[in-house]
């Protein structure tokens, strides 16, 4: 989805290259592009952030949804491309309710935090929104959909001046997206039209890095589903948005998903302030300790982290009295971790 968001390619492409596409459905041309290679169909861009139609939002709660179902939508992807999956993109800024509604409509929901880039929203709000939209659509798989801020003017959301993401604050966010159980991750700010990360070479390496990092537990993520079973003894900070509206959230947010029957990935995120158009000073978080409570049935395990460069293990774990205490001297932005069945 990162290489194919905005960008239809022919078979012979997909073919030559070995990837595969995806297609867009608008309500004048049909379906355009279908091949055997396309594995989404794009709906209608943001509908949640379209959907009042006239009269309030209470009026237009789910317009697109009704036209999509009065459409067929789903019944001629499922003739046309039956390998492909439906697919629905919501910004997070038009009420939490559409987000429900979106949630049920496609076989997959990606949903993008916009608070963040337009309204200088805190970086909590990643995991935060994140997780209410795939509460809402359970049990189909939600995407999260990453951007932070734009890189050339406009860029920056409605009225705000433009800031480059700094790749601590990529890092950090894609760190909650794991945590939060997301099970792909895209983008459409790489493009160079759109003021894009490929404009930023500390940027394009971060993204890189990232997805090395997510191809080592690919089959981790697939099988995993989030469960409350990890915190932090960091304490709270003062954040919120910009303007100072401020209230506490965590220093360092710890995010648990089961795997499997002999699997925990462990996700720990340093808090980053919000800040623009400014970039965030980000203060890294000292000698934490993220407690872990094992199930019944993983009495035991063995703590690796998960960077870059593969799954190593990590010695800084005590497992004992039904816990497993992961020990962080350092946390800057985001940090993956995973304990398996010793």
């Amino acid at each position: 989805m990162n290489l194919a968001m905005w960008h239809e390619q022919s078979l012979e492409t997909c073919l030559e290259h070995d990837i595969y596409s995806i297609s867009s459905m608008d309500w004048s041309s049909r379906f355009s592009g279908q091949h055997e290679r396309v594995r989404f169909v794009l709906g209608p861009d943001e509908p949640d952030a379209q959907d009042n139609r006239g009269g309030g939002y209470p009026v237009g709660l789910g317009y697109h949804a009704r036209r999509l179902a009065h459409s067929g939508w789903q019944t001629l992807i499922e003739h046309r491309v039956p390998q492909a999956a439906s697919w629905i993109i919501m910004n997070g800024t038009t009420r939490p309710l559409n987000w429900c509604v979106y949630g049920q409509l496609a076989d997959i929901t990606c949903f993008d935090p916009y608070p963040i880039n337009y309204y200088g929203g805190d970086h909590a709000y990643v995991r935060e929104l994140l997780d209410y939209a795939r509460r809402c659509g359970a049990p189909k798989p939600m995407f999260g959909c990453l951007e932070a801020f734009g890189y050339s003017a406009g860029q920056g959301g409605a009225g705000q001046p433009s800031r480059a993401a700094l790749p601590a604050e990529w890092h950090q966010n894609v760190v909650q997206a794991i945590g939060v159980g997301m099970k792909g991750l895209t983008s459409w700010v790489w493009v160079e039209g759109a003021g894009g990360f490929s404009l930023s070479e500390p940027m394009q390496e971060e993204v890189a890095s990232v997805n090395r990092l997510i191809s080592h537990i690919e089959t981790d993520l697939l099988l995993a589903t989030p469960i409350d079973l990890a915190s932090s003894d960091a304490g709270l900070v003062d954040t919120g948005v910009v303007d100072n509206e401020q209230w506490p959230k965590e220093q360092v947010w710890a995010g648990a998903l089961l795997s499997g029957p002999d699997t925990l990935v462990i996700a720990a995120a340093n808090h980053i302030p919000a800040a623009k158009p400014d970039s965030p000073v980000i203060t890294p978080a000292q000698d934490v300790t993220i407690t872990v409570d094992l199930p019944d049935y993983l009495p035991d395990v063995e703590a690796f982290e998960v960077t870059e460069n593969g799954v190593a293990p990590y010695a800084y774990c005590e497992v004992g009295e039904g816990k497993a205490r992961l020990k962080l001297a350092t946390l800057e932005s985001g940090r993956v971790f995973l304990l398996r069945r010793r």
